[in-house]
């Protein structure tokens, strides 16, 4: 499909142009010991100046597909070292986002993309072991009654928490400060959660984060487990058989807890022993991995999530006096772009390139009228997202890397 408009070629002009202006070097962070290699920031300029984990997947795929592979090499080396030093991927990589918690493991995905275009294999080797160190980490640390995962937190001190209730509360969600400093902890391990998530904040999660069982991330660590199968066959072949088990075991597991009769998966609550029957972009991660490949119950979940102008993050939802920037009206770079991928691998193709049309014609007609990329859209009305829980930034990263994608791979 050809898309005739000089705007779409602007914008991706602009983005290719732009992932060099971004490189940051080590010794020009506060903390030069997270990096081995320059890399590629979410911004340009501004507050996001640092590598954040899952957005780094995002940024990656627009570098591969502009050509520059060795920018995302450094990239995921920048993870894997961090892997190695940790046991796991901090949230971002500095003092502060090493101390809070991780966010979701796309590590595997960013060395998949690599691998593929290199056939490095002594390069794969050492991903490998440090992608085994991490999935040791979401096994030990985050494994619920159900025998899946959910988001939770790093150890943190009593008072820690209680600051980070407070931070919520006066910056992000306007909470009440007259309450407990016990509810204030026991609120802010459930934020803490949401955060590791991706999704600070959602009411997806709400004020019960770490009570979920999340779609997203258990489809997202069947993935993990499937390379990790795949993988060991070519480094340690007598582990093969052990994530092939695990990967079964996580499917049964997922159709127990998560699948309906609809054949959606949704989010489990072990508080309430339920399914949350709330429609989230976070649902379309079964088929991006291959969890699933129901076609109906893939149309079914776009049908509830396809606005005008992109994918939304949730469903429309009551909003009780809190904005919460991951649900509707808004749409983000990866709501559009798990959707897209997961509508190719399952062979709807006038979908997927409806889609992909619909977010690089919002990010390309923003971007001639504000001459920037955002953070994050409006997917109802078009332009920047308008429900913000601090004020709308800047972003080259996710935004231009799946607007790269999506143009160079459909539209050029």
């Amino acid at each position: 499909m050809v898309i005739s408009n000089d705007k779409y070629a602007l914008t991706a002009a602009y983005i290719k142009k732009s992932w060099r202006k971004a490189i940051v070097n080590p010794h020009e962070t506060s903390c030069p010991k997270f990096y081995v290699a320059p890399f590629v920031p979410p911004c340009v300029n501004g507050d996001f100046r640092i590598l954040y984990y899952w957005d780094t997947y995002y940024t990656n795929v627009g570098l591969i597909s502009d050509g520059l592979l060795p920018l995302a090499i450094n990239n995921a080396d920048n993870l894997i070292n961090a892997v190695n030093k940790n046991g796991f991927v901090p949230n971002a990589l500095s003092r502060s986002g090493a101390k809070w918690c991780s966010q979701p493991p796309y590590l595997h995905l960013i060395v998949r993309d690599i691998y593929e275009k290199t056939q490095d294999d002594k390069w794969l080797k050492n991903a490998y072991y440090a992608l085994k160190k991490e999935y040791l980490f979401w096994q030990t640390n985050r494994t619920t009654v159900t025998g899946l995962n959910r988001y939770f937190h790093l150890p943190l001190e009593e008072k820690d928490l209680v600051g980070y209730y407070d931070y919520v509360a006066k910056e992000r969600l306007h909470l009440s400060l007259d309450i407990s400093d016990e509810e204030k902890i026991r609120l802010a391990e459930n934020y803490v959660a949401s955060a590791e998530s991706g999704l600070d904040f959602s009411p997806r999660f709400c004020h019960f984060g770490a009570n979920v069982v999340p779609v997203c991330l258990n489809a997202n660590l069947y993935g993990l487990e499937k390379d990790l199968c795949e993988w060991s066959e070519k480094f340690e072949p007598e582990k093969a058989e052990k994530f092939s088990a695990a990967l079964c075991r996580r499917k049964s597991l997922m159709d127990e807890y998560c699948l309906d009769d609809d054949g959606l998966y949704y989010d489990y609550d072990i508080k309430t022993q339920k399914k949350r029957r709330f429609y989230s972009s976070g649902q379309f991660m079964p088929f991006f991995t291959g969890l699933s490949c129901d076609v109906n119950a893939l149309k079914k979940i776009l049908s509830f999530l396809e606005g005008k102008y992109g994918v939304y993050s949730t469903q429309k939802y009551e909003k009780k006096n809190i904005t919460y920037q991951w649900a509707y009206p808004n749409t983000w770079a990866p709501d559009n772009y798990i959707c897209v991928k997961s509508l190719e691998k399952c062979g709807l193709y006038a979908d997927t390139e409806r889609i992909a049309k619909k977010f690089i014609e919002n990010v390309a007609a923003t971007f001639v009228s504000t001459d920037r990329l955002w953070e994050k859209y409006d997917g109802r009305n078009g332009g920047v997202a308008k429900n913000n829980e601090y004020s709308i930034t800047e972003m080259l990263g996710w935004t231009g890397g799946v607007y790269s994608d999506f143009y160079n791979g459909y539209f050029k």
